[in-house]
């Protein structure tokens, strides 16, 4: 079958299609250079804007890690002197122990210097004192009104301390 024709009306329209969009087509390039340019603006403008983040971001890392840098030297630093001072506190609680066990022997064997030296003295309190006395022979009585029984070899010595009231 042969192709029908077209109405008058539908080919004037047809036409017009085809007359327009030809008169479309250099607006269209002309409005994509105009795009173009404006595109290029922007991303010469975003180019700018990341090259100066970073630069920025550039400078921030370099002084984080100086930072960081620092830190660690100091934290080494401070270990190597946290070790020394551990080490000299061990020294030294060896030394407070040998000191202590030391004070303690010392402190015993004063004790029994001090009691070896009491075992023979003896001290009597509220006796009357009378001027022609012989303090051997009271110690003596004193120990017999007890019920012991004392010899003269037994004393190696008496005398009278003097009194506290004056």
């Amino acid at each position: 079958m042969p192709p029908k024709k077209k109405p008058a009306v539908a080919q004037a329209a047809a036409d017009v299609e085809v007359n327009s969009s030809s008169l479309l087509m250099p607006d269209v390039s002309s409005f994509e250079e105009i795009l173009n340019k404006r595109l290029n603006e922007h991303a010469k403008e975003l180019n700018a804007i990341i090259v100066k983040s970073k630069e920025v971001l550039h400078n921030d890392i370099k002084a984080i890690q100086a930072s960081q840098q620092f830190m660690s030297d100091k934290f080494d630093q401070i270990l190597a002197e946290m070790t020394q001072i551990k080490a000299e506190n061990v020294q030294l609680k060896r030394e407070v122990d040998e000191l202590n066990a030391k004070v303690s022997r010392l402190e015993e064997e004063q004790e029994n210097i001090n009691s070896y030296s009491r075992r023979d003295c003896l001290e009597f309190h509220g006796i009357p004192q009378n001027s022609t006395e012989n303090t051997d022979e009271l110690v003596k009585r004193v120990a017999n009104l007890v019920g012991v029984e004392i010899n003269p070899y037994d004393i190696s010595s008496s005398h009278r301390l003097p009194s506290r009231r004056g």
